[in-house]
């Protein structure tokens, strides 16, 4: 950097900016005028200022720039204040990056589940989250591997502090170096090293008020130097639960009409706890081992009563029927991952599951005071899962990013599912009913991927092919379940018109996998009317989606998106006409199939309001032309709106926030059902204190207790049923966190167990 006269220039401020304006780093010459950034390959912008010189502006056209002459100012000007509001979103090949510090500064959030609700699209139920425009979602942490179930994701980022969070990518169609299939969202923590000896940790408590209380309690703690870190993470909970449908139904039993009115009522205790130790090791050459372990435990108790009036046509008598279950259900879950990352980019490693649940079941029906079923029911499942895989990336030229890669797994499920009644003579096992089912399941794939920009247009596709056999076994007959080849292809495409409008296409497929459990031919009983009932001839479904967005002014986010599913999963009930029972079991449609737009607008009103208003708009169709005698070809649109309010009552001592949010959802349909709209209005408010080191929190959720369908209907020709659901999930709830040691979380692998558990 010079003068006119070619003299260096010291303290300029240097600012680096990507060619469409987004801030990537900073610093000022040194005496010598001289300055280096350390970027990867790209278009950038330089922003040069200094007091007594003109700004300068210039594209960078090559690695060395060599004597850039400044102008001296001929005039002084006062103070001035620019300000202006940063971008909220920008595209980076095929995925969406929010600069999540900056969009969650201001909010009540205290880790990264809170954080990831905060993100535009992004519609939160209690613990579950759903992305605008998709149909499955994936949540990984730094772009890894996992094989965790989604339950367990947002249980593992509730641990993790928002304040670790360095960015966030959202992507509709997940490139195939991730494993996943569908929309991702990939959370990038600070990498930041220490290179001292550092021994840091936090620890929270939590209390909710249900209908019954629920506490929590969690610490986690992290050791490293230069080269070595180890973490450890425990986490307990323990509550009480409450739960209850009011059903009237309209039975067609040998073509006359039986009215039914039942009230089921749960009650019951859970007690979680798991706990995760973590090593790393970094060698000279930067090539890092990793190993982990995670142990997660589940132990529930639960009493179900259920009392039921069955109205018979004509002069038959009413006949009153109780029932009473009880259930201890329990369950294991160990995890052992490996992995070793090179300094090349290859990544190999390995990954053992083994997942145990042993449920016992007393199930008591009684109909006019006479005893008519005394039931023992116990079951037994084991699962093992191993799992290999081995990814290569590596650029070309500096212009195309490629990445190929193998992987594979092998999987065993034992089921033994026992039946003892009581026929006066003490419980006798019954051998017709019971059943040994085990289940093998093999697969693996190869996936190559290709990235490259080309100035304003931008594409990342890839190719996964899939091999995926599995066998069923019951009371010793053999069943072919799925011997399987397929391609999943994917692409997202961009193409940025200016820093203000970017146009995007995504395309995918996706496969999704029945549950272990919904495919073992199990009856089990939920009162004298209603049974759960699995299906061994589940398929596979398929699904295809595809979005295209227009995104204004890095801010506003417009959407039109469609998805189609051939063999679509879900649960029907079916009420029996020749026996006085409704079944509820898992069924492939012919398919599903939705077409909707979206729209995501945020706003501020000064420094004291920040709003995102989301709206979407859904047609929804779903055909079965082969359900028993009720075959359904059906349609509907509905809406899905959510705005979200963050009130800053105050920056800094007191540092106090308020949330206040909410959402509506019209009424759907499921098969034959009608499901009955929803609201949610829920508050949240959060004082941090001793410098940023405390943070208490208390939140009121649901506060109408409305986030729930209350009423499940079907009106056929034949068959008319009611069920009012009890909504429990509105709390109060109050929690407290406290920071030593300057910690920052590290991030952990994970477990996949959603297809093991009911």
């Amino acid at each position: 950097m010079v003068d006119r006269h070619q003299e260096p220039l010291d303290a300029v401020a240097v600012i680096l900016h990507t060619s469409d304006s987004l801030f990537v780093d900073a610093l000022v010459t040194d005496p010598d005028g001289v300055f280096a950034f350390s970027v990867p390959a790209g278009n950038y912008r330089l922003f040069l200022q200094h007091l007594l010189y003109e700004n300068r502006e210039m594209e960078i056209l090559e690695k060395e720039l060599g004597d850039i002459q400044l102008t001296e100012k001929d005039y002084v000007l006062g103070e001035v204040t620019v300000t202006a509001e940063r971008a909220q979103v920008k595209v980076e090949g095929g995925a969406l990056v929010y600069d999540t510090p900056r969009l969650i500064r201001n909010k009540p959030v205290n880790n990264a589940f809170d954080a990831l609700k905060e993100l535009p699209g992004i519609l939160s139920k209690g613990d579950d989250i759903q992305l605008m425009g998709a149909r499955s979602l994936h949540v990984i942490i730094n772009g890894q591997l996992t094989s965790m179930s989604f339950e367990q994701v947002m249980d593992l980022l509730k641990t993790i502090p928002a304040s670790r969070i360095q960015k966030t990518e959202v992507m509709y169609n997940a490139p195939a170096k991730y494993n996943v299939k569908g929309a991702l969202i990939n959370i990038v923590l600070d990498q930041t090293t220490e290179t001292g000896e550092t021994f840091q940790g936090e620890v929270s408590t939590e209390y909710r008020q249900y209908h019954n209380p629920m506490g929590n309690v969690r610490a986690n703690l992290l050791y490293a130097n230069s080269r070595l870190s180890l973490d450890l993470l425990v986490n307990g909970s323990k509550k009480k639960t409450f739960e209850g449908e009011n059903t009237y139904a309209r039975h067609t039993f040998r073509d006359e009409i039986v009215e039914i009115d039942m009230t089921d009522r749960s009650k019951g205790r859970d007690t979680k706890g798991n706990m995760r130790a973590g090593l790393e090791y970094t060698f000279t050459n930067e090539d890092k081992l990793s190993a982990a372990y995670y142990l997660d435990g589940v132990k529930q108790r639960k009493t179900r009563t259920s009392e039921g009036t069955y109205y018979f046509p004509g002069e038959a008598s009413d006949l009153f029927t109780d029932s009473e279950t009880h259930k201890k259900v329990g369950s294991t879950l160990q995890n052992a991952k490996i992995q070793y990352d090179t300094h090349r980019n290859l990544s190999i490693g390995g990954d053992f599951t083994s997942y145990k649940s042993p449920d016992d079941m007393s199930f008591l029906n009684r109909e006019d005071g006479s005893l008519v079923t005394d039931l023992l029911n116990d079951t037994k499942q084991h699962i093992n899962k191993w799992l290999f895989f081995a990814n290569h990336s590596f650029s070309v030229a500096d212009t195309w990013e490629m990445s190929y890669g193998v992987n594979g797994g092998f999987t065993t499920s034992r089921t033994r599912v026992n039946y003892f009644y009581n026929r006066e003579n003490g419980y006798e096992f019954d051998e017709e009913e019971s059943s040994s089912n085990k289940q093998k399941e093999y697969g693996g794939n190869v996936f190559g991927q290709v990235s490259r920009s080309f100035g304003p247009f931008s594409a990342d596709i890839s190719l996964k092919l899939e091999y995926f056999r599995s066998d069923y076994v019951s009371n010793g007959k053999e069943t072919l379940l799925l011997n399987d080849w397929a391609l999943f292809p994917t692409a997202s495409l961009s193409y940025m018109f200016s820093s203000k409008h970017v146009l995007q296409l995504n395309v995918s497929s996706d496969k999704n996998y029945p549950s272990y459990w919904a495919i073992n031919p199990q009856t089990s009983p939920i009162s004298s009317y209603t049974v759960i009932t699995g299906n061994p001839e589940l398929k596979p479904s398929r699904e295809y989606e595809t979005q295209l967005m227009y995104i204004l002014k890095q801010k506003y986010i417009f959407m039109a998106f469609w998805e189609y599913t051939p063999n679509y999963i879900a649960q029907l009930v079916y009420p029996d006409k020749e026996e006085l029972k409704s079944s509820y079991r898992f069924e492939n449609f012919d398919y599903q199939s939705t077409f909707g737009i979206g729209v995501i607008l945020p706003f501020r009103i000064g420094k004291i309001l920040d709003s995102r208003l989301s709206v979407q708009g859904v047609r929804q169709q779903e055909k079965k032309e082969d359900f028993y005698d009720m075959p359904f070809n059906r349609h509907t649109f509905f809406n899905v709106s959510s705005l979200t309010n963050t009130i800053n009552i105050s920056d800094s001592k007191p540092n106090l926030k308020l949330t206040v949010s909410g959402y509506y959802i019209s009424p759907l349909i499921q098969g034959l059902n009608r499901i009955s709209g929803m609201y949610d209005v829920s508050a949240g408010f959060k004082w941090t204190f001793a410098n940023d080191k405390a943070t208490l929190t208390f939140q009121a959720n649901n506060i109408f207790r409305s986030s729930y369908p209350h009423t499940l209907t079907m009106n056929e020709s034949r068959h008319y049923s009611r069920m009012k659901m009890v909504d429990n999930t509105r709390y109060f709830g109050v929690s407290f966190a406290w920071k030593f040691g300057g910690y920052k979380q590290k991030n952990y692998d994970q477990v996949d167990q959603s297809r093991f558990s009911r």
